[in-house]
């Protein structure tokens, strides 16, 4: 599913937009206010042209699986040209290629196919998709064409990678399993590893809009903040124990959402949270309205949740507008597993 809205997100003025695949689609980014793309399961990456009302597929299974094994075996030719000058280093390439093969060997007998999770533009020409078991692919012709970019980051391991974001004037920023946090200054050519206080999976990033600043956000509740552009990270007290899996910021405005409902909201960078009234049901998204306001999306809809006042269903298809109280801050024992 997409929908959009015309009217400010009002309840009842969501439409669905016409899709050409049937498949989870988990991220969506727009360069402006008609040119945006939207990528999810089985490879997928869509584009629009008209502000989200119509969708085409650019990138699929079809074309990723013979992209990846490509890429690996041009690794492995670059490994025995360079095994009479380096033959440790040639070792170290010849290895990863052979994993990277045997990587999409075994993707390409799934059903359903590897994911993308997140999808990212700096222009009309340039973007960035990542996704489980390590997917990261580039295009740099606005998505007519892609590239394996797997090989750029230090990640043998195929670990999942869960968003991608860039710090304002700075690094592009990938988080994904293990805590991993990848950081470029050079638009996706190279890629070092920030290292975070915790090893958990992180599902959500954040930028707040503020030159340096970030958000991230994953299993059982861990929230972290940087100010100086990924170089070190410090633990959010906000408050739930929780896995979450969305993040938004807008100044000194934070929010953040995840399993069984939990949404909650900072209205001075992260120092306190406070509990937002919200369906029981898990979310996976979410944006600054305003200082009190966000709009979240879940496996039930999309809903607005704000301040003080209970959530209300902005779905039109997914049925009639329903409210809640917010749920107490007092913490849950049950809560500990994600």
């Amino acid at each position: 599913h997409i929908l959009f809205s015309d009217a400010g997100g009002a309840a009842g003025s969501w439409v669905q937009a016409r899709v050409p695949t049937v498949v989870t689609l988990t991220a969506v980014f727009f360069i402006d206010a008609r040119t945006g793309w939207a990528a999810g399961h089985d490879s997928v990456v869509l584009k629009t042209g008209d502000g989200g009302e119509t969708w085409a597929v650019q990138l699929s299974k079809r074309e990723t699986v013979p992209l990846s094994k490509a890429a690996a075996l041009r690794r492995l030719e670059a490994a025995d040209a360079l095994a009479a000058t380096d033959p440790d280093r040639a070792g170290e390439m010849k290895e990863s290629a052979e994993l990277a093969l045997e990587e999409a060997r075994i993707a390409a007998e799934k059903e359903p196919y590897n994911p993308f999770l997140d999808v990212r533009f700096e222009d009309a020409r340039h973007g960035l998709a990542i996704g489980g078991f390590g997917y990261f692919f580039e295009t740099r012709d606005g998505g007519a064409s892609w590239t394996d970019a797997l090989a750029r980051l230090d990640n043998d391991g195929f670990l999942h990678l869960n968003a991608i974001g860039r710090f304002p004037g700075g690094a592009l920023t990938i988080v994904g399993e293990g805590g991993q946090v990848y950081l470029s200054s050079d638009e996706g050519r190279s890629w070092s590893i920030s290292t975070l206080p915790f090893d958990g999976s992180i599902f959500a990033l954040a930028m707040s809009g503020t030159p340096g600043e970030a958000y991230v956000a994953g299993l059982r509740g861990h929230a972290l903040a940087t100010r100086d552009g990924g170089d070190t990270w410090s633990e959010l007290d906000i408050g739930v124990t929780q896995t979450l899996l969305g993040a938004a910021a807008q100044g000194t405005t934070v929010a953040l959402v995840g399993a069984n409902g939990t949404a909650v909201l900072s209205r001075d960078g992260g120092r306190r949270f406070e509990r937002l009234a919200a369906p029981s049901a898990s979310l996976a998204g979410v944006v600054v309205v305003d200082e009190n306001t966000v709009i979240a999306a879940g496996e039930r809809g999309l809903y607005r949740l704000a301040t003080g006042q209970p959530y209300e269903h902005l779905s039109a298809t997914l049925g009639r507008a329903v409210t809640a109280r917010a749920p107490s801050m007092q913490r849950d024992p049950r809560q500990g597993a994600p």
